[in-house]
């Protein structure tokens, strides 16, 4: 609900010649205004119009009265902000503009002018990108008209989402894309260490620091898992980076994702296997130096949620030795079982030291998976040794930390099709050997049978399949899978996990749409066939990756695409797509290797 608020502008006495009438019709701008405020909020929406013209009428009065007094367009301009009638405010603002001449006047009404077209660009994209299902491509140009005015962190990682978004039928923006991300990421670098020196901590020096370049920073890394190899089959084919153990002194964890800043007073931030896709301006402390104001304000990423936040330094918890297994949407099912899972298991020798500490992403999802896994591994650790981090919350530092062992790994890169194509890392892609780690761990054994074919629903969250083609499919499957294969729905809230791992380890084949929940293949034997309704950008490599890493045969049948792309509330398949994906399963189902 647009909330009216108004702030009246002080403005210079010398050039103010109003008489009582004038002066009080500038009162009664504001008092409508406040009034309208107040009827909207209580929902009485006639009332609040009235109010509303009440407010233009007394504005019209006063500028007749004395049309070169800047008070009433300054009032007038606060008034259409507030209301979101975004071009007049802007008009007044210049209105005002054009009869102030004191410097710091004209510096604070530019200040305001900018505010107002930034909420003009910003309600005009808000309307067109439609929470991802409107039209992507005129939102992405009102992003780049908001960036015009301020360019914030905020705006270069959304512009970034909506290439990316793109990229599903046009795939020359990916580039694009990653160029945005990363200059988020250095806006954010840059608007971190601005606040730190306001706090009176400045930075003895900052950078950002890829994965890959953690060892030449820190001295040196341990190696855990060889990198190198290559591996793949048809259209796809990848590189492993290597595993290592990363060891750092005196730093600081940050935000929701644990981002790693330090040593000391030096600015570093170091970023995972997100790499430029890693959201550093929802993690920590920025001061929007973007506003070019005498005082810059401090930015809240969440928009109101967390006002002022790194304005004042907070006590935090302070760590020894710990292990950190927070990252990039670790609480998130795919990111907690492909990545985080995998850094625990590479941990296991450090982790038997009892002075070690292990920090790990708070379970609040309802089904409790992240409970359920930790219970499932080879893993024993003391829980008084547990620190349950908070993937919500504010962006501050939440824990500082002597000496920290993460452990991490070298981005896995796509291959290109020739030796002429550029190879592209992967953000959020676990290398091969990690997760086979993962896979013995949690299917120690064979199960006696393999008779199942495996169908994720997608029906309760994003990225669904129009019911009309899911209908089409389960319908074919049902009426020609032989009697001896049984047909599972899969919808992972009403299984166990537990549950889910026999399930998926009896599997001979499994068919979805591209989300989380397809990371249960990590569960599926050898030779189990996979079927990914996948998208065209190759931002979504994530299911081809792991199930060649896992000698699964797997299968892309692509997606109409939309320039939604991976943002898509539902998606939607040719009928010959429909009939691929049937055909290969009822093959695998029924062991004929030859049509796979």
């Amino acid at each position: 609900r647009v909330v009216v608020l108004l702030v009246c502008v002080a403005l210079a006495s010398a050039t103010l010649a109003a008489g009582a009438s004038y002066d009080k019709l500038c009162n009664d701008i504001i008092t409508h205004a406040q009034r309208a405020s107040q009827y909207h909020n209580g929902g009485q929406l006639e009332q609040a119009e009235k109010e509303v013209n009440k407010a233009i009428k007394a504005f019209e009065r006063a500028k007749a009265i004395d049309p070169e007094n800047p008070q009433a367009y300054a009032n007038a301009a606060n008034f259409f902000h507030n209301i979101q009638r975004f071009p007049d405010a802007i008009a007044n603002w210049d209105a005002t503009l054009a009869r102030v001449d004191d410097p710091g006047m004209v510096a604070y009404v530019r200040a305001r002018r900018r505010n107002s077209a930034y909420g003009m660009h910003s309600v005009a994209r808000d309307r067109a990108y439609g929470q991802g299902q409107g039209n992507i491509t005129a939102g992405l140009a009102h992003a780049h008209s908001q960036l015009a005015v301020y360019a914030m962190p905020d705006i270069y990682y959304d512009i970034a989402t909506m290439q990316i978004m793109l990229s599903e039928v046009n795939a020359s923006l990916d580039a694009d894309a990653m160029a945005n991300f990363r200059a988020a990421q250095e806006a954010t670098l840059a608007a971190f260490a601005a606040g730190r020196a306001a706090m009176g901590r400045p930075c003895e020096s900052k950078a950002l620091v890829a994965v890959e370049q953690w060892g030449a920073v820190l001295g040196g890394t341990t190696t855990l898992v060889e990198g190198g190899a290559s591996y793949g089959s048809g259209d796809w084919f990848f590189k492993d980076g290597a595993a290592f153990l990363a060891t750092f002194r005196d730093v600081t964890l940050h935000g929701s994702e644990g981002i790693i800043v330090g040593p000391g007073s030096q600015c570093n931030i170091f970023l995972n296997s997100a790499g430029a896709q890693e959201s550093l301006h929802q993690n920590v402390q920025m001061l929007a130096t973007w506003e070019e104001a005498p005082q810059p304000s401090w930015h809240d990423a969440y928009k109101g949620k967390y006002p002022n936040h790194g304005a004042t330094s907070r006590k935090v918890r302070r760590l020894p030795k710990a292990v950190s297994l927070i990252q990039f949407a670790s609480s998130s099912f795919y990111h907690f079982l492909v990545e985080v899972v995998g850094r625990l298991l590479l941990a296991r020798d450090v982790l038997a030291d009892p002075d070690v500490f292990l920090i790990v992403p708070k379970d609040e999802r309802g089904n409790g998976f992240i409970t359920q896994l930790l219970a499932l591994l080879p893993v024993r650790i003391d829980p008084l040794r547990i620190v349950n981090y908070n993937t919500n919350g504010n962006p501050d530092v939440r824990v500082q930390v002597d000496t920290l062992l993460v452990p991490a790994w070298e981005p896995v890169e796509l291959l290109g099709a020739s030796d002429t194509d550029p190879s592209i890392g992967l953000a959020a892609v676990t290398p091969r050997g990690v997760l086979q780690l993962i896979h013995a761990a949690l299917v120690p054994t064979a199960p006696a049978k393999r008779n199942v074919v495996i169908w994720i629903t997608r029906r309760e969250i994003m990225r669904k399949l129009v019911p009309a083609s899911e209908d089409v499919l389960l319908a074919r499957l049902r009426a020609e899978l032989p009697t001896t294969t049984e047909l599972v729905v899969f919808d992972g809230s009403k299984f166990t996990t537990a549950e889910t791992i026999r399930l998926f380890s009896e599997a001979r084949a499994v068919a979805g749409v591209h989300g989380g929940a397809l990371a249960n293949i990590l569960y599926c034997l050898p030779g189990t066939t996979v079927v990914e309704l996948s998208f065209h950008t190759v931002r979504s490599r994530h299911y081809a990756q792991m199930a060649n890493a896992l000698d699964l045969t797997y299968h892309a049948v692509p997606l109409i695409a939309t320039e939604r792309g991976l943002g898509a509330a539902y998606v939607d398949i040719e009928p010959s797509g429909l009939d691929q994906v049937a055909t290969l399963v009822l093959a695998a189902a029924a062991g004929r290797k030859d049509e796979l």
